[in-house]
């Protein structure tokens, strides 16, 4: 009969866990200097590009690639950029006039609820059904009016949008299409 070892005994106390060396604090990630207007903001980004764009342009000049005009292609950059930069210009704004309106339709919406529930009170409870109706009918209808307005305002916003972009995007196969038929 064979005989079972038993496994030795794990010992209560556990072992004391090696310490991880200490190292320097972890600095804070930087956060982006807070501005006090996005025209503030819009100006010192296009500074930056265009500093950037200089580095680049300097940077390049230096490389002599055949059948390649990097001025040209510096510039092509420049304005895919610029393209870009007035695209979200307009998105913000188009997001700011949306908000703006909103919070108009809010407030409409806010008196048009008092003035109801003040005339309500004025008439009582007695007063007639057809006036209630009347009541939810309107706020139905300026319900409706509003939500059809934010949609066109919307609308409007996202195709000026695209249209920035998309004329950029046929300035460049435009552009494409002249080199191509230089060769």
């Amino acid at each position: 009969m064979a005989t079972a070892r038993k496994a030795p005994a794990k010992s209560a106390r556990k072992s004391p866990r090696k310490a991880a060396p200490k190292s320097a604090p972890k600095a804070a990630p930087k956060s982006a200097p807070k501005t006090e207007s996005a025209g503030g903001a819009g100006a010192r980004d296009a500074q930056a590009a265009a500093s950037t764009f200089a580095d680049v342009a300097s940077m390049l000049k230096g490389f002599k690639v055949p059948g390649v005009d990097i001025a040209a292609l510096i510039e092509s950059q420049k304005k895919d950029v610029q393209a870009l930069v007035s695209a979200n210009k307009a998105a913000y704004q188009g997001m700011q006039s949306l908000a703006k309106r909103q919070t108009e339709m809010l407030q409409e919406a806010a008196a048009a609820w008092r003035a109801a529930a003040a005339e309500l009170t004025t008439k009582g409870l007695a007063g007639s059904m057809e006036e209630r109706t009347e009541l939810a009918r309107k706020a139905f209808s300026t319900a409706v009016g509003n939500m059809r307005e934010l949609a066109e305002m919307a609308t409007r916003s996202q195709t000026e949008v695209f249209d920035l972009i998309r004329r950029r995007a046929e300035e460049n196969l435009a552009a494409l299409k002249s080199m191509m038929g230089q060769k």
